[in-house]
């Protein structure tokens, strides 16, 4: 017995020299160049600092893009209808546009063909569209049934201002359409 376990301890001895030699550079001598090269770091660019001070970078704000109306003649801008915030409290993914998916429906043309304002703001991922349109009650006289297929209309007049809002999110929703009716009405009114 101690013989066999001699002779299985000098296998596995010969069976592990074995596989250390088939490691490159294993058993090789330790001054030999290794076979993979050292990466070497690039030099920085000239134009780096060479020691950035993060805290001494003062962006100046951007401002941001002015979207105008989709069409109409009226003096408003559409941040006059409504303020970026309300758009952002009614939608926060709604965008300005000024070319609404899917055009004008009828009642809105009507809008502009009356010489009124007309803006759009669309949501970025659906693409569903909200759009307001502001025109002088004296204009809009005569102009009833206010078409506004495929979107769902609400209105609202303040003194001499009618407004004019729709979007498919009113559907079922007819009061939330009447209440942003009514805040683009004092906002502009």
């Amino acid at each position: 017995m101690p013989r066999s376990r001699a002779l299985v301890a000098v296998l596995a001895v010969a069976g592990a020299l074995a596989l250390a030699a088939c490691t490159p550079g294993a058993l090789g001598d330790d001054d030999a160049p290794s076979t993979s090269p050292t990466p070497t770091p690039a030099p920085p660019p000239s134009d780096a600092p060479a020691d950035p001070d993060p805290s001494g970078f003062d962006p100046a704000p951007s401002e941001a893009p002015v979207v105008g109306p989709v069409d109409g003649d009226l003096d408003l801008a559409c941040g006059d209808l409504l303020t970026p915030q309300q758009v952002y409290d009614f939608n926060p993914e709604m965008l300005a546009t000024d070319a609404p998916t899917g055009g004008l429906p009828a009642g809105f043309a009507t809008i502009v063909e009356v010489g009124g304002i007309v803006c759009a703001w669309q949501h970025a991922t659906s693409g569903d569209v909200l759009l307001v349109g502001v025109a002088s009650v004296e204009a809009t006289e005569g102009h009833d049934g206010w078409d506004c297929t495929p979107v769902t209309c609400a209105d609202a007049v303040d003194g001499d201002t009618y407004v004019l809002v729709g979007s498919l999110y009113f559907e079922g929703a007819e009061d939330q359409g009447r209440e942003l009716a009514r805040l683009v009405a004092d906002n502009v009114g």
